[in-house]
């Protein structure tokens, strides 16, 4: 895990919502006002045998937690945080566009739960990004460069089926658009290595444990306030 956690500072206690498991939240300080701070957020979910339900169910617990300080609605000062998310194994499934920015936090809630455990060994990145393309124009709500760009890819085991190269190209269509992506390795079989090849290594959390992905959403709420990209390796 490269990120130090000194200066841990945000604690919250996430309660169970919709059969999810409760998660004790920590995390890294947050330097801005989430509740006025804009985001386009594309979130990419393993819902393969790799992740398995117990982890999957922490995963959205997490993701329902790092939603609540933003401000959410369809327009004004309470349309801060677009989302739409994309669960992939052998193939993806996108959950909503960018610009189905959502009435109040129950709706995005609603979105998060509505990821499913598909079951299979594959786990196909370049199916997940090729589904999260039609985010990329303003027509699906991708706001302009004043808007901060973060891409997510929650995975717990190698990309399968030769995917990874594949999806390269792919994935630059992304960070030309603006994104900044980081990846969060859930369990002892993430490949915290091919991750940070496709991310950057500065960009990777690793959380092999429950007590351990508590952290991930004070990361990721303080990534969001100022997104710094690290180019892949390749």
């Amino acid at each position: 895990m490269k990120q130090s956690l000194a200066g841990v500072v945000l604690a919250v206690l996430a309660t169970a919502t919709n059969a999810q498991l409760p998660l004790n939240i920590t995390g890294c300080t947050v330097p801005c006002n989430l509740g006025t701070t804009a985001a386009d957020v594309l979130i990419f979910v393993d819902s393969s045998n790799g992740m398995g339900q117990a982890n999957l169910d922490l995963v959205k617990s997490a993701l329902i937690q790092w939603q609540s300080p933003y401000g959410v609605g369809p327009s004004g000062q309470s349309d801060q945080l677009r989302v739409a998310i994309i669960d992939y194994a052998v193939y993806a499934t996108a959950h909503g566009l960018l610009v189905e920015n959502h009435n109040d936090h129950a709706e995005l809630v609603n979105l998060i739960n509505d990821v499913k455990f598909r079951g299979y060994d594959n786990r196909n990145i370049y199916y997940a990004l090729l589904e999260g393309l039609g985010n990329l124009n303003t027509n699906a709500g991708m706001r302009g460069p004043e808007v901060p760009k973060i891409g997510m890819i929650f995975s717990a085991a190698a990309f399968t089926d030769g995917s990874t190269a594949s999806a390269q190209s792919v994935y630059k269509s992304y960070t030309n658009a603006g994104f900044v992506f980081y990846g969060i390795g859930i369990g002892r079989n993430a490949n915290i290595a091919e991750l940070s090849d496709f991310v950057g290594q500065n960009n990777v959390f690793q959380a092999i444990n429950a007590e351990q992905l508590q952290y991930v959403v004070g990361w990721l709420l303080n990534k969001s306030c100022n997104p710094s990209p690290t180019p892949p390796a390749w």
